[in-house]
């Protein structure tokens, strides 16, 4: 139903802006029915289900470059319409005295603005279109090590300056492979975890790059091993080939369950971790926070994973820290800007009834393959004895 509902706004977007540029720059009827025939099409890839048209990573890709072309065009073609209003708008500076030469010189001052108009449109259309490229091309790989203190309540003396490293929406796939594995978890290393945990979205789309994932995870070589949770991309490709992926791996994967972690060190903290929102649209089971409270011991500090932020409106004072992702900052700062007034978590430190919430800005992509203003995220977390 959810997704019935975008296609429908998607659509209904698109056919009011193709009125709306026609009305703008013109054109034949022609050319008003081949745009709304793209922007359909876009739309119905962007927005199909996979279990009925089966992406592979190379369609992905192609739906992801096109999408980034036609919001560079759209961005484009907004700002010449806007600068082609104004110009048309100004008012003539002066008079011509001699009525003859009239209409040749409003031909010839037309002419220049249309030409100023047209330059104008190509320049604004090529800045749109490079900025997203540079996103594409380097802002997407630009990886940042983000250092987070954290006091927690009750944390054993023995444990104070203990360091989590978190990594999530890695989306193992066409745009995360190899090279970036590589650049990315250098990092990871250079953070020296005790402990490595991934918030959710480890493949993109297709389950067979879960094995590329699993093993990255494992080689890192934590002290006290890698945990992992469920995100939605993992049970839109597929949730038990997932788990099985992580299982060979020896990556524990906390499905609304809890672990304790350095018992010997003053009792240690819970570890726990909650299935993803998005499990029951595929056949699995709804988040239960309940089960996984129930799972840990009840005097130890609780460290929960939860792919989605928007979970911690019921962890809040039931646990001292929830690590999250999903929201990858918006991916684009202005987007992100924007997205701070109607999202309640996008990226950062949040606080609540005692307890805090890092979401992670995502090391991957998904949609536009392009990331501007927002790079790139490892975390990693330091563990204060408060």
């Amino acid at each position: 139903m959810w997704a019935l509902m975008l296609l429908g706004i998607a659509l209904s977007a698109h056919a009011v802006l193709i009125a709306w540029l026609r009305r703008l720059v013109g054109g034949s009827r022609t050319t008003t029915l081949a745009l709304a025939a793209g922007a359909l099409v876009l739309t119905l890839a962007l927005f199909a289900p996979r279990e009925y048209f089966g992406y592979t990573s190379f369609e992905l890709f192609v739906v992801a470059v096109g999408a980034s072309l036609y919001v560079g065009l759209v961005v484009a073609i907004t700002l010449f319409g806007k600068l082609r209003s104004r110009v048309r708008s100004k008012p003539a500076l002066d008079t011509p005295k001699d009525d003859a030469k009239e209409p040749a010189q409003g031909e010839a001052k037309e002419g220049r603005r249309e030409t100023l108009i047209k330059l104008a449109g190509a320049a604004s259309w090529a800045t749109s279109i490079g900025v997203v490229g540079w996103g594409a091309v380097r802002g997407r790989h630009d990886f940042e090590l983000t250092e987070v203190p954290v006091r927690i309540e009750g944390l054993p003396r023995a444990l104070d300056g203990y360091v989590i490293v978190q990594v999530s929406d890695l989306h193992g796939g066409t745009f995360v492979g190899e090279a970036d594995l590589n650049r990315g978890f250098e990092l990871v290393r250079q953070a020296r975890p005790d402990l490595l945990v991934a918030t959710g979205d480890l493949v993109d789309f297709d389950p067979g790059f879960a094995p590329m994932i699993a093993s990255r995870l494992a080689d890192v070589a934590a002290r006290d091993g890698a945990f992992a949770v469920l995100g939605n991309h993992d049970h839109y490709a597929d949730a038990p080939a997932v788990l099985d992926a992580l299982a060979r791996a020896r990556i524990t994967a906390l499905v609304d369950d809890a672990r304790i972690l350095r018992a010997g060190d003053g009792g240690g903290f819970a570890l726990l971790g909650t299935n993803d929102l998005s499990a029951p649209r595929f056949g699995g089971r709804a988040p239960d926070l309940g089960r996984a409270l129930a799972a840990a011991h009840p005097d130890r500090p609780r460290i929960l994973l939860a792919h989605q932020p928007r979970q911690f409106d019921e962890a809040a004072g039931k646990i001292a820290l929830q690590l999250s992702g999903h929201t990858h900052g918006m991916q684009f700062d202005f987007a992100a800007s924007a997205f701070r007034i109607a999202r309640r978590y996008v990226a950062g430190r949040y606080d609540k009834d005692g307890s805090v919430l890092w979401v992670n800005r995502g090391f991957g992509v998904t949609g536009p393959p392009s990331r501007v203003g927002v790079r790139p995220e490892i975390t990693k977390i330091v563990l204060v004895s408060a």
